[in-house]
């Protein structure tokens, strides 16, 4: 399947919003730029999503908080972990309290 490529205000952003960390590897997932912690996808673009990987019981106070959605890249293809992030949250600078929890999280995820 071809996938969409994000635009570039939102590689831009996603670029911006990726905190500088050593530990950190960027590379490609679906064609788009994602973000690695611990060999654990965390954070990363699909098509014109910004996704972010959070624990259970966290992803359903940001879904509600949020009115988010669980990230699907194609029709039944659930991605359980992984959340759709509302644009208009991504430029928050709240946001970045939800990144750290999902590097938090993929960090103890056993290789």
């Amino acid at each position: 399947m071809r996938w969409k490529k994000s635009s570039p205000k939102l590689i831009a952003r996603f670029e911006q919003i990726l905190p500088l960390d050593t530990r950190i590897d960027r590379r490609k997932m679906f064609g788009c730029p994602c973000a690695f912690l611990n060999k654990q996808l965390f954070i990363g673009l699909h098509q014109e999503n910004l996704i972010l990987r959070l624990p259970e019981r966290t992803r359903e106070k940001f879904m509600k908080k949020y009115k988010a959605k669980i990230f699907s890249p194609m029709p039944g293809r659930t991605m359980k972990e992984y959340v759709v992030v509302p644009p208009k949250l991504q430029a928050k600078p709240e946001f970045r309290k939800w990144i750290l929890i999902s590097m938090g999280y993929v960090s103890k995820i056993k290789k």
